[in-house]
């Protein structure tokens, strides 16, 4: 399939696992509705790719001949009475990626091999409650980004998952008014030495299971322009202790910038 100019929307219901797709000049976006399936397509100029609308059990997608995807897309993937979809990406040459979720979805979502992966929550739109709950599994990623903002106050976008991805260094986090950002369960990030907070949500680093930091001797901590809602933090020191930061939103609260060796 070869498209033209312009920015292309291809919606397919069923397509083959090994399909080849030229998306031309433009910003194009492949949209599979429905997938179920293991994915090795061949595309060229596709930058984005969609899942939507899907309760498949398991969805693989290997990347080595995709080339130029930016971005993935997640719409209505999984949920709670079926249960999590578990999405794999393999072998993707790129060196960063941008995750969004719209809607509701319930994954599990490994990503190989790629070191920049950037996630955000919301879609700017009224009336979706927009939500990303799971697992994140990064294998290879040293900075990763977590933002939820639907771009509308009263909207409440949320990011629930377990986040497992002992290389990264860097997580940035930002979390709008009304939004909501937890990374609990087993957590692992035992390799985080800079955290990058900001935004007016609430944000849970960690839980009694979790591993931030173990592995590091210092962790900056910058909480930046972040007003009226709260940052929990718990940290692993080493010899396996734990340390409680916590630093509270309230009224008249309103931190440039704090910056923290936690």
């Amino acid at each position: 399939m070869k498209l033209g100019e312009g920015d292309d929307v291809i919606r397919a219901w069923s397509i083959s696992a090994t399909a080849s797709i030229d998306g031309g000049a433009g910003e194009d976006n492949l949209v599979l509705e429905g997938a179920h399936n293991n994915y090795a397509l061949t595309s060229s100029e596709v930058e984005t790719l969609t899942l939507a609308n899907t309760n498949a059990s398991s969805i693989g997608l290997v990347g080595e001949n995709m080339d130029g995807v930016e971005n993935l897309v997640l719409k209505n993937v999984g949920n709670a009475v079926s249960g999590n979809t578990d999405i794999t990406l393999a072998n993707f040459p790129n060196s960063e990626l941008n995750v969004q979720a719209v809607n509701q979805n319930a994954v599990d979502l490994s990503i190989a091999d790629i070191p920049v992966v950037n996630v955000v929550v919301g879609d700017g739109k009224t009336n979706t409650h927009d939500a990303l709950t799971g697992t994140l599994n990064l294998g290879s990623a040293t900075n990763l980004n977590i933002t939820a903002d639907d771009g509308i106050n009263g909207a409440n976008p949320t990011f629930s998952a377990e986040v497992n991805a002992n290389r990264v260094n860097y997580l940035g986090i930002d979390a709008a008014n009304g939004s909501r950002v937890t990374l609990g369960g087993q957590t692992d990030l035992g390799a985080l030495s800079n955290v990058d907070v900001s935004g007016a949500g609430n944000v849970q680093l960690g839980s009694a299971g979790s591993l931030i930091g173990s592995a590091s001797k210092k962790r900056l901590c910058e909480y930046r322009k972040h007003e009226r809602r709260n940052f929990h933090g718990l940290f692993h020191r080493q010899y396996g202790h734990r340390q409680q930061y916590r630093l509270p939103g309230r009224a008249g609260f309103k931190p440039c910038e704090q910056r923290h060796l936690c």
